[in-house]
């Protein structure tokens, strides 16, 4: 990663049995460009990515799909706010698109594959499981596990061409806040579910 901007190579998967880690062939991906500081995807910790989805009830799902999505604006040359928050609304459908960017992203660094299909359709059901009856719902709470094995290919991907760039693995004041609150309404969630007596007495003495 030295000296001028660069166009990263795209790299074919070897196998065809691998075809859902492989790089479509009509790619709409932006090309990457090496000698940046910003990350190509959203950096962040794996760990931290899990702590934020579990205390926000999976809210902050929807910032990280955001994110991705405005990074992948810029480098398009669009508008990074119009598209990027329509995509991120309706984040989970617009799953697959976003996999799709990130692993041709990947194969084109020669970091490897993702596999979109599987990953995208465990997002889509586990998000939608909180609708499910009580205590079905719960398996909502699973919802990050496929983001956490797309973000640990992001950051692989990050570390490779962007080296400089801020991995944000602490908390800043706002995202403590966020935690905070998210935890206590979490919890009064929780118990409002599983202890439906005993919150209704207790929000009625007060």
């Amino acid at each position: 990663m030295v000296g001028t901007e660069q166009q990263l190579s795209d790299t074919e998967p070897p196998d065809d049995a691998l075809r859902w880690y492989a790089k479509p062939a009509h790619d709409s991906t932006p090309p990457l460009t090496s000698g940046h500081d910003e990350p190509i995807y959203l950096a962040i910790p794996e760990w931290k990515l899990a702590v934020l989805s579990l205390c926000t009830n999976g809210v902050y799902q929807t910032y990280w799909a955001f994110k991705n999505w405005q990074l992948i604006a810029d480098r398009a040359g669009q508008s990074r706010y119009l598209g990027p928050a329509f995509r991120a609304f309706f984040a989970p459908l617009f799953g697959f698109s976003l996999f799709s960017h990130i692993r041709s992203s990947a194969w084109g660094a020669s970091i490897g594959g993702l596999a979109v299909a599987p990953l995208g359709i465990a997002w889509l059901l586990l998000s939608a499981a909180g609708s499910l009856p009580h205590p079905l719902w719960l398996v909502n709470y699973a919802s990050v596990v496929p983001l956490l094995v797309v973000q640990r290919t992001v950051n692989r991907l990050n570390a490779a061409q962007r080296p400089e760039a801020s991995m944000n693995d602490g908390f800043t004041p706002l995202e403590l806040f966020v935690i905070a609150i998210g935890l206590a309404l979490t919890i009064l969630m929780l118990w409002s579910r599983f202890a439906p007596e005993t919150f209704a007495q207790v929000v009625s003495d007060e």
